[in-house]
This record gives C-alpha cells, structure tokens and sequence, in this order.
C-alpha cells in the first residue's frame, strides 16, 4: 500500500509503506537536502515496511515525526533516511534525518549513491551554444589537436563518421554522443565544444547543449580562461557527470583577515536555525559569498561559491540575513528582511544598483 497523505495533524497507519508527498513551492538544491535538517514532507519519503503500527505526525516546518527510532525510509531519489531523536534529551521528537553513509547500502538495493544530491540548474552547468541543429549531431567520433599553428589556430586529427554540412565539418551539434577526445603528448590538449581538454574522455553533448563526460574530477578551461569541473549531479532527475564552474584557489598572497574565520563578521549566535523551509542565495560573482541567517538568538551560517548557489533550510518566520564577500573580506553586509510563512525564497547577490533586493554595508 502506498498512501499520499496531506494532513498536518496526527494520522495513524496500519498499513505497509507510507509515502508521503507534497509538490514543492520552491526549487530544492540537492546538495543541501537532509543534511543535518529532518526530513520534511518535500523530502517525499516512503517509510520501508513496518511489523508494527506506527504513527505520523506533520510538525512545525512540515517536519515528519514518528514515535520509534530506526526506521529506514527512501526519498524518491533512492537516499536512505533514519528516524533518531532531534537531539540529546531523552524526551526530544523522533525524525527521519539523512543517513551519512549509505553507499553499501544503496549499491545493494540498485538506487543512487548518496553522493548524488545537487541538481545542476541550467544557469549553473556547463553549455556549449552552437549554431548547429542537432540534425547533424555527430556519434562515435574521435577528436584529438595534432598541432598548433602560428595564429592560434588547430589542426585536428579525425576518426569515425564525421557530418559535414556545405563544406563544413560539424563535430559538436547537440545530440552528439560518444564523442571521444584524445591528447597528443606534444600539443598537450585539445579543444572541443568550447574547452580546452589535457585528459581523455568521452563527451555528450544534450539538446539543451548540456556537455556530458564519463569521468568525475575532469579539469578543464574555456577560451576566457574560466575553469570548470566535472560532477555527478542531477539534470532533469537524471543522475549524470556535467561541468561545473570551478572555484578558484586564493592565492598565497591574497589580503585575509589576520587570525579570523571569513564569518567572524557575522552576527554571533547560540541556537542553531534548523527547520524545512529553503532559503536559497545565488551567487553570480567571481568571489565567494558567506552568508548568516538570524533570528533573535538563533543562527545559521553557510558559504556560497563564486558563481553558484547554496541553501540553507529554516523554519517559517521573520529573519535578517547578513554576508560577507571574500573579495572585501572586513565589511560586513545586510540585506533586506524576510519572511517565510509555507514557502521559500530565493536571494540573488547582484552586481547592479536598483535591483528589487537591497543589501546594505553595516560595518
């Protein structure tokens, strides 16, 4: 039996496997789903099957509740989730939290590893825009640079069933797959869709113009000089290995603050903010960005990547959010205040002045 349920009060279930399912209001950046937060009904968990009845119960923030520890259920990305008390008192509620190493686990039972929990939004992968339709996307290719001449162009070595469209050879339409690129040890790397490759490996290229690789930890660059990475990650709910924008290592000689973690500017707290609702910064700068959610005594801090995204998951109410930019590391800054009230939000660190969103330098 598999039972949908809405309800925000007690229900209780005789019954085998509980799913519980709710459309989320926001977008949820898989990298930050469960860990350290209790799973909420938008974790859409079904609870593995139970000998004995048990009851459910839709607390502050959507978090699900249940009264025995132990039992295992699956979100419907295959993770492994186990019901523990939220914290150390004897009397504390039992929820389902992520289960921090699950891999044996999810090998046997033939679902995702853990490791799979981001979802590379359109804006945040790796897309090589061509002209070309993917009517002549090319398969089973083999691209390699066999020299560099004097202007910067490169000749390239061939192999397979290459398109050629009014004279012109086509090697990088979307839809093109098994596309495998070779380096030559003398020019040292070689360039396709876009970027620069000193290792091989085997590309797909989707519709969207999504580049795909076979390998995790692929390093490589694009003509600005940009750096991308490859990653497991979730595109449209597929498991997949895209290109993800690198952050770049702070040289050694880079001004920091003496002695001083980044977030030292950021509003001290002592009660750590845990709940179900996602508030999401988006960060489209070259530097990275430490954020602090506040409210009253109560706290959260999390860092976002130059050019990327990061959440953080609280309960509803009324917050400050203060950051801190690695490029103008002894100023602290404040934005606007928000309120959750059954939904999320999401903040974007603009680099214009009149934007719908104001952030402030305070000290």
């Amino acid at each position: 039996m598999n039972t949908r349920r809405h309800a925000r009060t007690t229900e209780r279930v005789a019954g085998v496997v509980l799913g519980l399912c709710c459309l989320l209001s926001y977008p949820c950046d898989g990298e930050e789903a469960g860990a350290g937060r209790p799973a909420t009904r938008d974790d859409w968990l079904t609870i593995e099957k139970q000998d004995q009845e048990f009851t459910i119960t839709i607390g502050e923030g959507e978090v699900i509740y249940v009264q025995r520890e132990g039992m295992v259920a699956k979100d419907r990305n295959g993770n492994l989730w186990r019901s523990r008390r939220v914290n150390s008192a004897s009397d504390a509620k039992i929820a389902f939290f992520l289960v921090a190493d699950q891999a044996p686990e999810a090998a046997a039972s033939g679902v995702a590893s853990r490791e799979v929990r981001r979802t590379a939004y359109p804006e945040d992968r790796y897309r090589w825009e061509t002209k070309w339709k993917s009517a002549y996307a090319a398969n089973g290719i083999t691209v390699k640079d066999t020299k560099v001449l004097e202007d910067g162009r490169r000749e390239q070595g061939l192999s397979g069933s290459v398109p050629i469209v009014r004279n012109q050879i086509v090697l990088d339409a979307p839809g093109s797959r098994n596309v495998t690129v070779e380096v030559d040890p003398a020019v040292k790397e070689t360039w396709y869709a876009g970027l620069f490759f000193n290792e091989p490996c085997v590309l797909q290229i989707l519709e969207d113009f999504t580049l795909l690789a076979d390998k995790e930890g692929l390093r490589v660059r694009d003509k600005h000089n940009n750096h991308w990475i490859t990653q497991k990650v979730l595109v449209d709910d597929q498991q997949v290995i895209a290109f993800l924008p690198e952050q770049p290592q702070q040289p050694a000689s880079s001004p920091t603050v003496p002695n001083e973690s980044p977030t030292a500017l950021l509003p001290p707290f002592t009660e750590r903010l845990e709940g179900g609702r996602e508030v999401r910064v988006r960060n489209p700068n070259a530097f990275v960005v430490y954020a602090g959610i506040r409210k009253d005594n109560a706290g959260v801090n999390f860092e976002v990547s130059a050019n990327g995204a990061k959440s953080a998951f609280v309960p509803d109410g009324k917050y400050e959010i203060y950051f801190v930019y690695s490029s103008k590391p002894d100023a602290l800054f404040k934005g606007d205040d928000f309120t959750l009230a059954g939904h999320g939000v999401e903040i974007k660190i603009v680099k214009v002045v009149g934007g719908n969103y104001g952030i402030r330098q305070v000290k």
